[in-house]
């Protein structure tokens, strides 16, 4: 028993001790991705950063190996943030699908945004293998809410059952995020789209193409 209560009391004070340390590295990330969108990720050297801590570079270095590592550690900080804003609406229980997909719209315009900024545009010309892979991570995580956000519409009338699931999520995010990679846009953004406008109708783009004759009266 006795065995059983220290196990329990050391279980307790690692838990405690890996919070403080997660918060800590989490500080850390935020106050490091405010610099990089502030300064660009090829233009903010680790001595800019290690002055605006007040540390040492060896200190940095006892943690990240080089810059690519600590931009590694930065992307996944920054999308795994607004990802869990999105997933938070999940968990709203008295709002319908198509409501959720409307409140999401602002942050998925946000996400979207984002690809603008110098930070993002430097990663990927200067990193292109992180940006890479970035992309790849805040696909498949964005993929499983939108395939959520459709199950539980199938299950409440508002959307189509005989759509291809995979197909139609992998379109919307391309369409979400493709806004800097056309030469069309260009003159769209002439037009007046810009890219705020461009999300918002990518949104409601996507929703009249599953929702059901139910769901087009609500939208």
């Amino acid at each position: 028993m006795k065995k059983l209560e220290n196990f329990f009391f050391i279980s307790v004070l690692f838990y405690i001790f890996a919070s403080e340390i997660m918060e800590q590295k989490n500080k850390f990330l935020e106050k490091a991705l405010a610099l990089f969108l502030e300064n660009g990720a090829k233009t903010l050297t680790m001595d800019d950063i290690a002055r605006e801590f007040g540390m040492s570079k060896r200190t940095i270095y006892q943690h990240y190996k080089n810059k690519e590592e600590l931009l590694d550690s930065v992307l996944d900080f920054h999308t795994d943030m607004v990802i869990s804003k999105l997933k938070a609406i999940t968990e709203i229980e008295n709002l319908n699908s198509v409501e959720k997909m409307l409140i999401r719209d602002e942050d998925l315009q946000k996400l979207s945004n984002n690809q603008k900024s110098i930070f993002i545009r430097q990663v990927k010309k200067y990193y292109s293998n992180l940006s890479k892979k970035n992309a790849i991570k805040a696909y498949e995580k964005l993929k499983t809410i939108f395939i959520s956000n459709i199950e539980q519409g199938q299950k409440e009338g508002l959307y189509r059952k005989n759509i291809d699931v995979e197909v139609v999520v992998k379109m919307v995010i391309v369409l979400m995020f493709s806004y800097d990679e056309s030469p069309l846009m260009e003159s769209a953004n002439a037009d007046g789209l810009n890219q705020c406008e461009f999300s918002k109708q990518v949104i409601k783009f996507y929703l009249n193409a599953i929702v059901t004759e139910e769901g087009r009266k609500f939208l």
